[in-house]
């Protein structure tokens, strides 16, 4: 997965809108982009073709964003 812009591109092909590259996850598992949006909520009932995310998609996100927080860890670990 890679972001370039506003765009998150799956290894699948599938691009997402990203807004200025950022993605959040929520307390029950939301994922945002931007400040004010958002691509994928478990929460809510979707027929399955309608789900932004597969789950081969979904693990590619979380291992993405799991490798930019140990970067943000590490370089804090490297000040001390």
């Amino acid at each position: 997965m890679k972001i370039i812009k506003d765009r998150c591109i799956f290894s699948t092909g599938t691009e997402l809108q990203a807004n200025c590259g950022v993605i959040g996850i929520g307390p029950d598992l939301e994922i945002t982009e931007g400040w004010d949006g958002g691509f994928y909520n478990p929460s809510v009932y979707f027929d399955e073709e309608d789900y932004p995310l597969t789950p081969v998609e979904r693990i590619e996100l979380a291992e993405f964003m799991i490798a930019k927080w140990k970067k943000f860890k590490k370089e804090a670990e490297d000040e001390t």
